[in-house]
């Protein structure tokens, strides 16, 4: 037994060896930085995502001063803001503010304050929002920053759009319109006089708002602006009001545009219009040219959502080789079973014995986690959920109302991205599962229309933004009652979900009013619940807490996990 130890002792300083080598071979150096653009620009690489990763490892590989402590940290928030992953975006983004007051850095303290307001304003939290938003305007007040206290009336003024004030809105956006002006910052001054119109439109104060939106043209043509919102929007609005030459004008140079730019999704959105445009002229030769030249674009992207789906069907090759990898550990292990077993004594013997077969369940299980971790993927997001959504989001188009079908475009997008983004992590934030819960059930609503309603009540002693859990663990249960227990029900279904804590657990409960669920009623494909027994015995979580409280008034499934 004492040479076993000493073996295992001398393969542990290796390893600690072998890995000390590989962190400094794997180490950043990094370059004299003469001012903060070069250091943000050192610390990007390219897309947001990217620049999360190396700025993670930037902060775990290097000590910096308390400036550049604090800059990782506001960029690192930065780029999560821009991937919508905003509950993240907060916790490194208040580290951030932490570290600039301790320096007394007062404009990085407005920017961070900046970021934070519209962060928690994303996640609908106006009050938390105004906050900081205020602190934010008396700071770059204080300092005399025009260019920033701009912004931070913009934001202030997004707050009130929220609240349905659209007077104090428009009056905001004003005030920082006069400041831009000054400045002549033309770019923001652009985007602020095109935000004016909107809400001008919002409402039915069209004269203002064709002002607004002329302005914000102006402005863009005249300073070569990198965007055609503007045109498009004045080009809807003639629309809407019946100038279908006004309108056609406005998207024929949005659409010179955005052909520089090679934007395909705007693209497609003006040729939709430009094709509605002529068919209400009953120009159907061009009708017919707009019809090719927007199939083309669609071309183009489907191209790219095939790329999309060959990364998918890459990591399911990842995810195949490491299964094969572990059966050819398994293997070897076998076989130095086999040559050991002659060659040593007889203690030293049983302990290999002990350790391979250690080595083998932990691989088994790990195997085991891998099959089910696939299953439950397989079950979220079924092709005929997205089919269904789609054909929802199509009919609502037809509708001719592309705000509320651009609202469902959006979260409908935001939930796939949930999804493809929470695959990969072993767990996420109750604040991330539920907001993804909630883009689920609100996507599910727009297929069956008042066909059932929710609720999700989370206790007051738990923090959203700190409490840890696996991902997509709730959306199962929901999936089952939606497209099982409501199908053959008349009355309206309701979905109510409690989160609460019981000292170290973090308890949930999801209640519906649906048909109930029968044991003998399953299919070939594996039941949610029988999935989820076998996901907490993976987790090493137990499975005592778990009951299903069913019959045919609805179910109401219990369970508790520990807190992480």
């Amino acid at each position: 037994m004492k040479q076993l130890r000493y073996i295992l002792l001398l393969f542990i300083v290796f390893l600690l060896q072998s890995c000390s080598k590989e962190a400094k071979d794997q180490h950043v150096n990094l370059p004299e930085m003469q001012s903060d653009s070069s250091f943000v620009e050192f610390v990007s690489s390219g897309d947001f995502s990217s620049s999360v990763k190396k700025i993670d490892r930037l902060i775990q590989e290097k000590e910096y001063d308390l400036h550049h402590q604090a800059l990782l940290y506001f960029e690192k928030g930065r780029n999560l803001a821009n991937l919508e992953k905003d509950a993240e975006a907060i916790g490194s983004l208040e580290k951030a503010l932490k570290l600039f007051q301790k320096e007394g850095n007062r404009k990085y303290v407005c920017r961070t304050n900046l970021l934070l307001g519209d962060s928690f304003a994303f996640l609908d939290k106006p009050k938390v929002a105004l906050e900081h938003i205020k602190l934010a305007l008396e700071e770059c007040r204080a300092m005399g920053d025009k260019k920033l206290e701009a912004k931070a009336l913009n934001s202030w003024a997004y707050l009130r759009y929220q609240k349905k004030d659209m007077m104090g809105a428009v009056q905001l956006t004003l005030d920082a319109a006069t400041i831009q002006r000054e400045l002549k910052d033309f770019d923001a001054l652009s985007a602020t006089y095109n935000n004016i119109g909107f809400v001008y439109e919002e409402v039915f104060d069209f004269e203002n708002a064709l002002l607004y939106y002329g302005k914000a043209v102006k402005i863009s043509l005249d300073y070569d602006r990198k965007s055609s919102l503007p045109l498009r929007n004045l080009g809807r609005f003639y629309f809407d009001q019946g100038h279908l030459s006004l309108a056609k004008e406005n998207y024929l140079a949005a659409l010179k545009m955005e052909n520089k730019l090679g934007n395909n999704t705007y693209l497609k959105e003006i040729y939709d219009a430009l094709l509605l445009i002529a068919v209400h002229e009953k120009d159907f030769d061009v009708s017919k040219s707009y019809i090719k030249k927007r199939d083309s674009v669609i071309a183009i992207q489907a191209a790219d959502e095939k790329e999309s789906k060959l990364e998918l069907v890459r990591n399911a090759y990842e995810l195949e080789a490491k299964k094969v990898q572990l059966d050819h550990e398994r293997s070897l292990n076998n076989k130095n079973k086999a040559i050991f077993a002659g060659a040593i004594l007889l203690l030293f013997l049983l302990g290999i014995l002990f350790y391979q077969r250690v080595r083998n369940t932990k691989l088994k299980l790990q195997q085991d986690k891998m099959e089910l971790e696939q299953t439950v993927l397989r079950s979220q997001m079924n092709p005929h959920f997205i089919f269904n959504a789609l054909s929802a989001i199509q009919s609502s188009l037809l509708d001719n109302n592309p705000i509320r079908t651009a609202s469902y475009l959006s979260r409908f997008a935001k939930l796939i991205r949930q999804n493809f983004d929470f695959i990969s992590e072993p767990s996420i934030l109750l604040a991330d599962e539920l907001d993804a819960l909630r883009n689920y059930m609100e996507t599910q609503q727009l297929r069956f229309v008042d066909k059932f309603s929710y609720e999700i009540n989370v206790a007051k002693d738990i923090d959203e933004y700190v409490v840890e859990i696996p991902p997509l663990l709730l959306q199962p249960f929901v999936e089952n009652t939606i497209e099982h227990g409501f199908r053959n029900k008349k009355e309206k279904g309701e979905i109510i979900i409690n989160v609460s804590r019981s000292e170290n657990l973090i308890c949930y409960e999801i209640n519906d009013n649906g048909v109930g669920y029968s044991e003998g009623k399953k299919d070939d494909k594996i039941h949610a619940i029988d999935i989820f027994k076998k996901r907490l015995i993976l987790l090493d979580k137990k499975e005592n807490t778990f009951s299903v409280d069913t019959s045919s008034d609805g179910t109401s499934i219990k369970f508790c996990l520990k807190m992480s």
